[in-house]
């Protein structure tokens, strides 16, 4: 079965990661020693048990995460709308981190001074909160879906002051993070998921990269991979 698996790793540019000095420029760079890890059953009759539970149809839940697009944001602009038009059974969350166009550090991301969030669901106007989401309600959007009490021990002064803020759209019907299939059931992707976002104006300009959480199955049939759906 892991013979039929496909890896897909999409490195990003030099420049995205990398902040040369003054009057230099980022070439590049080069990664080494990329290695897939997996975990082995040696007792013989354990094995054999094992490979008796994928002997039969069977499905296999995981999360599905992909960067859907990544735009830029001019300092000036007050009003953002960002459209989400891809197909999902299960879509969990959206998730925005930013960014300065100019970086200074790989692990710092700007706060664009996001004051509402409203969604709109396949031609259903607001269909997170009635009135949209508020500028008080972010961080606890992004606590709700990571599903600790404080986002990577972030506080609330930290999530919105210390380079680490991140735009969560919570999609789920249920708040559990065991339970699999509650997301947004997004079907025409003519409407798709219309996100509209009012600010404040920046010091600078924002790059944001916009991630998609969905549920996905993978398939196993007579021990082989069948497909995967999410």
């Amino acid at each position: 079965m892991a013979n039929d698996l496909q890896y897909v790793i999409t490195l990003p540019e030099a420049d995205e990661i990398m902040s040369a000095q003054s009057e230099e420029s980022v070439e590049g760079y080069t990664v080494e020693n990329i290695e897939l890890e997996y975990e082995s059953i040696d007792n013989i009759e354990l094995a054999r048990k094992a490979e008796n539970l994928y002997g039969s149809d069977r499905d296999l839940s995981f999360e599905h995460a992909i960067l859907m697009k990544k735009t830029e944001w001019s300092r000036d602009t007050t009003i953002i709308n960002e459209m989400i038009n891809v197909p999902r059974r299960s879509m969990k969350a959206i998730v925005m981190l930013f960014t300065n166009k100019t970086r200074t550090g790989s692990k710092e991301y700007a706060n664009p001074n996001i004051e509402k969030v409203r969604v709109t669901e396949e031609c259903v106007p607001n269909a997170v909160y009635s009135q949209g989401i508020p500028k008080t309600r972010l961080y606890e959007e992004a606590r709700r879906l990571f599903g600790t009490d404080e986002i990577s021990h972030q506080t609330l002064t930290s999530f919105f002051k210390d380079k680490k803020f991140a735009l969560v759209i919570d999609l789920r019907t249920v708040n559990d993070s065991n339970t699999y299939g509650n997301g947004a059931i997004i079907q025409n992707t003519q409407s798709g998921i219309l996100v509209e976002i009012t600010k404040k104006a920046t010091t600078a300009n924002l790059v944001c990269y916009m991630f998609v959480l969905s549920d996905g199955v993978i398939r196993i049939a007579n021990g082989q991979q069948a497909g995967v759906k999410y």
